[in-house]
């Protein structure tokens, strides 16, 4: 139980954390314009200089190694968008699904996610190194429920798994100047996680304008049934 205890601290702190840096970023430059749905490239993660090494004995600063200089992390990834002709003037808020995936069924896609409001996106991670094809992702789902699938490969480096973890935190770095209204975090076997009528209720909320709340924890054993 207190690890139970512990593990339900630490990923409430998480989210309050990624909360208050989201509504810092809206209130710093307002609402997101639409992005076009015909916009793909692969995800650039911009790199990270260190910071010059301090020897605590002596209070010098070492040199950093060309080895430890920025390098930018270039992620694949595979597109489809729909048609184009769509109406963009009466699409609801921006909505985003992330999806962290490794070898699941999609199939729920279709037969669980029923009400999704328009003009959404599926950004689907991929973890294992797998080879979806967004094109068949649309088929899946269905061709006129997302204006656009975005397939990026996200393998976990070194020893450490990130598993959706690192997926969630690219998507928020990678994208951070273009994030939607509204991000729905998923991972890809959603059914042992949540229950879908919530969401349904969570989605309908959002398409009619009426969803305020800024965080939302969509994990089943948080609820009351």
């Amino acid at each position: 139980q207190r690890v139970q205890d512990a593990q339900d601290v630490l990923t409430d702190s998480a989210a309050l954390a990624v909360t208050q840096i989201l509504l810092a970023r809206g209130r710093s430059r307002g609402n997101p314009s639409l992005v076009p749905a015909d916009r793909c490239g692969d995800l650039r993660l911009r790199g990270w200089t260190p910071p010059p090494l301090v020897s605590a004995s002596r209070g010098e600063t070492a040199t950093v190694r060309k080895s430890e200089a920025a390098i930018d992390t270039v992620l694949p990834t595979s597109c489809w968008n729909a048609d184009k002709g769509r109406d963009q003037s009466t699409l609801p808020p921006r909505l985003d699904f992330v999806v962290a995936h490794c070898r699941e069924s999609l199939d729920w896609l279709s037969k669980k996610l029923i009400r999704v409001p328009a003009g959404s996106t599926l950004y689907v991670y991929e973890k294992c190194a797998g080879k979806l094809n967004p094109e068949a992702l649309a088929q899946l789902a269905g061709t006129d429920k997302f204006q656009a699938i975005r397939v990026v490969q996200r393998p976990d480096k070194g020893q450490a798994r990130g598993d959706e973890c690192s997926a969630y935190l690219t998507h928020i770095v990678g994208r951070y100047d273009g994030l939607a209204d509204f991000t729905v975090f998923l991972q890809s076997d959603p059914m042992d996680h949540l229950h879908f009528d919530f969401v349904d209720l969570v989605l309908r909320s959002i398409a009619a304008g009426t969803y305020q709340v800024p965080y939302l924890p969509l994990n089943g054993p948080r609820h009351v049934r």
